[in-house]
């Protein structure tokens, strides 16, 4: 999946969306990394879903674990181990309990059923490590056809309103806090969110477009 960086104004404000891949190469985040750095620290919002009682980012049903599995399979990297956050950047999220706790079960339990499987291959692999470096083998082509696949694979995943659109609404009303006395406001947010804030943007009146496209498997 190619990720976008976005631009949208209207009149003397601006807003830029920074799209990401969570697993990728060190070189896609180092891209990443000099674009966000070219704005004022205060002026970015980005995403990570908190724990309840700190600032910490919540394990989302796994999700991390499985990134983080993933990753080492592949031979490449967790977006969270890589890019670094300037301690001026705001969160843009909602906490862990939120999606947690309204998620539809369908959605919860699949996920779960995702992590219990990365964890027995894991285990088994253990088991037999002669084994080890074909799986991983196969497991980095399969996931390279994957990533160029993604966009499809997201129209067949339920529970896509609360991890999707409630999410959006988050960062949408923080960009336009920002906004308030600020001319640029900077959402650096997974690629899937992008086109649903981009159709927010353009009925509150923003005209943009794609201005730089980033390839997540290129170093």
């Amino acid at each position: 999946m190619i990720t976008t960086v976005r631009e949208y104004t209207k009149s003397d404000k601006k807003v830029v969306l920074v799209g990401a891949q969570h697993i990728a190469t060190t070189g896609y985040y180092d891209r990443i990394q000099a674009i966000l750095d070219s704005y004022p620290p205060d002026c970015v919002l980005y995403e990570g879903v908190g724990k309840d009682d700190s600032d910490d980012e919540d394990d989302l049903l796994g999700l991390k674990e499985i990134y983080s599995i993933t990753a080492e399979w592949s031979g490449l990297q967790m977006q969270s181990e890589v890019i670094r956050r300037n301690k001026e950047w705001v969160n843009s999220d909602i906490k862990g309990g939120v999606i947690k706790n309204f998620s539809e079960q369908d959605f919860k339990k699949k996920m779960q059923e995702v992590l219990d499987a990365f964890r027995k291959l894991k285990e088994k692999m253990k088991k037999n490590p002669e084994s080890e470096e074909k799986t991983k083998k196969m497991f980095r082509l399969l996931f390279r056809v994957m990533v160029k696949f993604l966009p499809v694979l997201m129209l067949f995943i339920r529970g896509g309103y609360l991890i999707l659109d409630v999410r959006n609404g988050k960062v949408l009303v923080d960009i336009l806090e920002l906004l308030t006395d600020k001319n640029v406001a900077v959402a650096f947010y997974g690629e899937a969110h992008l086109r649903g804030l981009e159709k927010s943007l353009e009925k509150l009146g923003f005209k943009g477009k794609v201005v730089q496209k980033l390839n997540p498997l290129e170093e």
